[in-house]
């Protein structure tokens, strides 16, 4: 029956009314609607609810808020929904809309705009996306989503500080290389403001150490000072003492640590000296040589309070030490000059005009420990005139005088070098004294020797080796090592000499003094590479790519061929921190990368506790006793020697990179890993923490 009666009314309705007039079928098909409506927007909701993106959907002209998604509401801590109030009030904390929104751009429902966002609550970044949309209802609505790429935002701020960092040390090296002694002081603090402006520090400095009734001092030597009031000169900058003022400073920073954070959390007597300064916050980098403390490089923050990062302290590092190497290397050329002007005619032979014995001897006291400080090569030539007492017998002793001037003026015209020098050793014989010298020069200065005094074409009748005046020559050359005397030059200079009297005369032998110390020059342009080394990873796309192993062979091939070592392996630790697991490892040899088997830590804790607390495993020669007496069974017998570098992630021992030099003519059973070698594997570790931070956060 109600079929029927249905069916009857709507026979019965006005066809000739309009639909909206006919009661008939209005009120129906609205409630239809309604519901329809309804529908489709409680399932738009639960469609943008079940997004992980932060929505939000507001009036187009009021700013009304419409609609909230759980994403944005947990993500802002709201806990209503928001409709009805306005959005900058809710999400920015605003009184009126902000200046940078964009919405009243978009006029068009196609039309979108994007673009990035620092919102103030939280201090995170967005990504948005807003555009015009039709809301269930009938409004024109703004629909805004949002991504938050804070992380990564920081990973790429990051990466690029230390690029630029990275780049600090080869400009400030390039820098320091070209100074020549009168432009050294002006370099220096150029250098200086350049790693400043790097590490966004208000003050650098230079702290030397010193002695005295037995304690150890420290006075600061340069300063360069920006935005902060210079120190130079001041009594709280001169003669420190380190058990009075800073105690545990000396322990610190001779065993290798950085002094890095807050002023304010130092002890009484550090706060009363570094607040006197205006210090907030203080990166302090000790520089040894040779494996002695020197001294320090400091890093000043005067306007803010933070903590420097590790990959500042370690790149930092390695510029300080390359500013530290120059100030020593100049020191080293000015007293040379300085005692070359100061020379008195005492030091001259009467005869010839050219240095004495006397002036060789002054010189060495100096000489010899400068060059032995930073482990320069030096090259000596012993000249002898072939057959000069026939000569004498023949021509006469004024015409021998004459004779030995000649020689003189020629031999020391054959010098280039700043620093090169010869003298009259005694009799006929001459030495010249080639300072940072390698044996390629040596053997030039011997071959230009001979040949500048055969063009003299002095007669000489009386000579097995020709109708003129002759000269045979010994050369020796070598890298002054602690414990070396000149003695030692002249003594295999003379064996030369001798050697060539021996084989005819008119000609030179060399010999060579054995030594593995690298030169002051070499050590720069070492560090040079190494440097460029870092910069060139940090730059490849594989490290903030996600892809750890191609990350880890990367390091350990590039680190392997830029020290020309043997081995180097990657390892991390597992999750019970009982193995190591391998992730990479790249033999010079073979050219080749491979996967060791895991390497258990269960029983070698003396290994695991020296990773853990020390900055770096270095050991030079691995048959003397060392951290590695639970494991030495595990390593080839071909290595010699082996520097670990500990990963670290937030202070956490995370894995290690491990570098093998294996024996060689160059390395027969020891390495001597320099402070810029140091330096460079933990930087390896430094980009193998980042590789692996950004593998976790992908």
């Amino acid at each position: 029956m109600n079929d029927n009666t249905n069916s009857e009314n709507k026979d019965n309705a006005n066809p000739s009314l309009p639909e909206d007039q006919n009661p008939s079928l209005t009120n129906t098909d609205n409630n239809n609607n309604n519901i329809c409506n309804d529908h489709q927007h409680t399932l738009l909701k639960n469609i943008l609810n079940g997004m992980e993106a932060l929505i939000c959907v507001c009036d187009s002209e009021s700013f009304d808020i419409l609609f909230l998604n759980d994403s944005i509401r947990a993500c802002f801590g709201i806990d209503h929904s928001g409709v009805g109030q306005k959005c900058y009030k809710v999400l920015q904390g605003l009184n009126e809309p902000c200046d940078s929104c964009p919405h009243h751009q978009i006029k068009e429902t196609n039309n979108a705009i994007v673009w990035e966002h620092r919102e103030r609550i939280r201090n995170r970044v967005l990504h948005k996306t807003a555009r015009l949309i039709d809301w269930p209802g009938g409004n024109k609505a703004h629909l805004e989503y949002a991504i938050d790429i804070t992380e990564l935002r920081e990973a790429q701020e990051t990466l690029e500080h230390q690029n630029n960092l990275l780049q600090t040390v080869n400009q400030v090296s390039a820098i320091l290389l070209q100074s020549s002694t009168d432009s050294f002081a002006r370099n220096l603090l150029h250098s200086m403001s350049i790693m400043a402006e790097a590490a966004q520090a208000d003050r650098v400095y230079i702290w030397k150490n010193h002695t005295r009734d037995g304690g150890l001092f420290c006075t600061q030597i340069y300063e360069w000072s920006e935005g902060a009031e210079p120190q130079q000169g001041k009594d709280l900058v001169q003669e420190v003492s380190y058990q009075e003022v800073m105690p545990s400073w000396e322990d610190t920073l001779s065993q290798g640590d950085c002094i890095n954070g807050l002023v304010s959390t130092l002890t009484a007597s550090e706060k009363a000296i570094l607040s006197a300064q205006g210090i907030l916050s203080i990166l302090v980098v000790p520089i040894f040589l040779k494996e002695h403390f020197w001294g320090f490089v400091g890093f000043d923050d005067c306007h803010k309070e933070r903590v420097f990062t590790e990959a500042e302290e370690t790149i930092l590092r390695s510029a300080s030490e390359l500013i530290a190497n120059a100030f020593i290397r100049n020191n080293m050329e000015k007293n040379i000059r300085d005692l070359e002007k100061e020379a008195d005619k005492i030091y001259y032979d009467p005869l010839t005009g050219i240095y004495n014995r006397r002036f060789l001897d002054e010189q060495l006291k100096q000489l010899m420990p400068q060059l032995s400080a930073t482990g320069a090569v030096l090259s000596v030539l012993m000249i002898d005139i072939d057959f000069f007492k026939n000569y004498n017998d023949t021509y006469g002793h004024s015409m021998g005088d004459s004779c030995l001037k000649t020689v003189a003026d020629t031999l020391k015209n054959t010098l280039t070098g700043m620093d090169d020098f010869v003298v009259r050793y005694g009799g006929e014989e001459f030495v010249i004294v080639l300072p940072n010298t390698y044996e390629d020069r040596g053997r030039m200065i011997a071959d230009r020797v001979l040949t500048a005094i055969g063009q003299c074409a002095i007669p000489h009748a009386q000579n097995d080796a020709a109708d003129h005046v002759t000269v045979s020559v010994g050369v020796a050359t070598g890298r002054v090592e602690p414990g070396h005397s000149f003695d030692d030059y002249i003594r295999y200079a003379d064996e030369m000499l001798y050697k060539s009297k021996q084989n005819g005369r008119n000609r030179y032998y060399f010999t060579g003094l054995p030594s593995k110390i690298p030169s002051l020059s070499e050590r720069n342009e070492y560090a040079r590479k190494l440097s460029n080394a870092l910069s060139g990873i940090t730059k490849l796309p594989t490290l903030s790519s996600g892809m750890l192993e191609d990350a880890a062979k990367i390091i350990a091939e590039i680190g392997c061929r830029t020290l020309e070592t043997y081995r180097i392996g990657v390892w991390l630790m597992a999750k019970n921190s009982n193995y190591l697991e391998s992730v990479a490892y790249y033999d010079a040899s073979r050219e080749e990368h491979s996967i060791q088997d895991d390497f258990d830590l269960s029983a070698r804790g003396q290994y695991v506790n020296h990773l853990r607390s020390e900055r770096l495993l270095v050991i030079p020669d691995l048959s003397q006793p060392n951290p590695l007496t639970d494991c030495i069974a595990d390593y080839d017998s071909n290595i010699c020697a082996l520097l670990d570098a500990p990963i670290r992630i937030s202070g956490e021992l995370t894995g290690v990179v491990c570098i093998e030099q294996d024996r060689s003519d160059r390395y027969p059973g020891r390495r001597e890993w320099t402070i810029e070698e140091q330096n460079f594997a933990g930087s390896l570790a430094d980009l193998m923490a980042l590789a692996i931070t950004s593998t976790e956060r992908r």
